[in-house]
């Protein structure tokens, strides 16, 4: 047997909208036999986020975010670390 293949879905929330919406999709519709999904939520994680946890899918929820819903700084210092381009 084959080990699953995790999925690391990073998001900044997860309130009810159209991105969100399609994350529940695809998280529902893999296949839980090969695939393992795990969310990072760089702020609250919301009512999809419920939705998610409710199914049993692991949540990060970081509440990095400031009062003005701004994550830039912590952005910046991921791109930095990962060398990730946007």
């Amino acid at each position: 047997m084959h080990r699953q293949a995790r999925i690391l879905h990073l998001f900044v929330t997860l309130p009810v909208g159209g991105a969100e919406n399609l994350l529940l999709s695809i998280v529902r519709r893999l296949d839980h036999g090969r695939f393992a999904s795990v969310v990072c939520c760089i702020g609250k994680r919301g009512a999809i986020g419920d939705q998610l946890a409710a199914m049993d899918v692991p949540i990060m929820e970081l509440r990095l975010m400031n009062k003005e819903g701004s994550t830039g700084a912590w952005c910046r210092l991921w791109v930095s670390l990962f060398g990730v381009s946007v």
